[in-house]
């Protein structure tokens, strides 16, 4: 009987240990689930955040727009919406004066380029001349200053003369 209690004892200690590994194994399975339930959770998130990007950018890009251009900036300006609220009308104000700026150049560049140029030279030799002659006038400035310096030492000269011979 004793022989029977000792190898009831050593199955029941050997259950418990069993038991111990078992308990300790469920528990980091547990844990790996929780895991993996996390990550599955914030890869959802992500998913569904890519496809509205992807709505999105076929909402712009399936638009029948005129330029590659605009498309373009359509795209940016989606990327825009998310930046902050107080930011967002800066750079979508910029973007858009950017977008102005640009359709002048291409209307320009469709032939009044040529025009342009020829203006744009005419003021830039306006602007030349006009230097030139300022700087000439300040020169004339300066040289006219020390004539009539000069000429005032030599009055002083003939009025010291004139004051000795009086």
């Amino acid at each position: 009987m004793t022989k029977t209690i000792k190898k009831l004892r050593k199955k029941l200690k050997l259950a418990k240990k069993l038991n111990i590994k078992l308990d300790n194994e469920i528990i980091e399975y547990h844990n790996d689930i929780i895991v993996l339930d996390q990550t599955n959770f914030q890869l959802e998130k992500e998913n569904s955040a890519l496809h509205k990007k992807i709505s999105d950018y076929e909402e712009v890009y399936l638009k029948d727009t005129k330029s590659a251009f605009e498309k373009q900036l359509e795209h940016i300006m989606t990327e825009a919406r998310d930046i902050k609220k107080e930011s967002n009308t800066f750079y979508a104000d910029a973007l858009k004066y950017l977008y102005g700026y640009i359709q002048a150049l291409e209307k320009y560049s469709n032939g009044d380029t040529k025009e342009i140029m020829k203006k744009i030279q005419y003021y830039k030799n306006k602007v030349h001349d006009t230097q030139k002659s300022l700087q000439e006038i300040k020169c004339s400035k300066k040289s006219l200053f020390k004539k009539i310096d000069k000429a005032f030492s030599d009055m002083m000269v003939f009025r010291k003369k004139l004051d000795a011979n009086i």
